[in-house]
């Protein structure tokens, strides 16, 4: 990938943070993917010491950028789930329930077992 090319991709996260400080969880974490693409074709290119250092700073910036927006995001969403709670369309996270899992194996319940097996033997081509 040509090195403008790189630098630019940077350039243009840190230009979608600034135009919305405050993206969706959803993109916050495509733009976390996409950083991390991008670091990792930083880190195996054949770069100049001079380009590589002014990389670094467009690396971190677009990274700061990513990790206040991201804070912001999740700030959002918990005061957006709060004001839900409060309008009575959602429940709080802590009352949420968990089932509770089954420790009922149905693959090696008898009855089960009993009906899979039942008149198939070796001679039908199915083991016991």
């Amino acid at each position: 990938m040509d090195d403008t090319t790189l630098e630019n991709q940077y350039l243009e996260v840190i230009e979608e943070l600034r135009r919305v400080p405050t993206p969706s969880t959803w993109r916050a974490d495509q733009l976390n993917k996409h950083l991390t693409r991008l670091d990792r074709e930083l880190e195996s290119g054949e770069w100049s010491d001079r380009y590589f250092e002014a990389m670094l700073e467009v690396r971190e910036r677009a990274w700061i950028a990513l990790h206040k927006a991201t804070r912001r995001a999740k700030a959002a969403d918990r005061v957006a789930q709060m004001e839900a709670v409060r309008a009575g369309f959602a429940h709080p996270p802590e009352a949420a329930v968990t089932a509770p899992r089954s420790t009922t194996n149905y693959l090696t319940s008898q009855p089960l077992r009993a009906r899979l097996t039942r008149g198939r033997g070796p001679d039908r081509g199915i083991a016991r």
